[in-house]
């Protein structure tokens, strides 16, 4: 019994550690630390383009012990929560506490 669940143990936090439980569309996405993880990255990649607007809004996502989920975290959102009415870019920023103990997802765009 104990081998069964310690073979449990390191299968789940294999999984979690290769991203298994979380999947993703962003262009750019970090490894998510299992203890501790924040980072920033763009979920629009535009070449070129330095101009990110005089303006930044944004929208979040928090999930509470992995079973409960709140927020809106849309471009929309995030827009009209810093009166933006021209996008220019959009980034995103991922906190992950304690092996997802707390996680929050944030939109963050920027814009005029």
């Amino acid at each position: 019994m104990k081998r069964l669940l310690l073979i449990a143990a390191f299968t789940f936090v294999a999984a979690v550690a290769n991203g298994c439980f979380v999947t993703g569309s962003a262009p750019i996405e970090a490894p998510k630390g299992l203890f501790f993880a924040n980072y920033r990255a763009p979920l629009s990649v535009q070449a070129g383009k330095t101009d990110f607007g005089t303006k930044i809004g944004k929208s979040a996502v928090k999930t509470y012990f992995w079973f409960v989920t709140l927020g809106d975290m849309s471009v929309k959102k995030a827009a009209k929560n810093g009166n933006i009415t021209v996008i220019k870019h959009v980034d995103y920023e991922y906190t992950n506490i304690a092996i997802f103990l707390y996680q929050e997802t944030t939109t963050i765009v920027y814009g005029d």
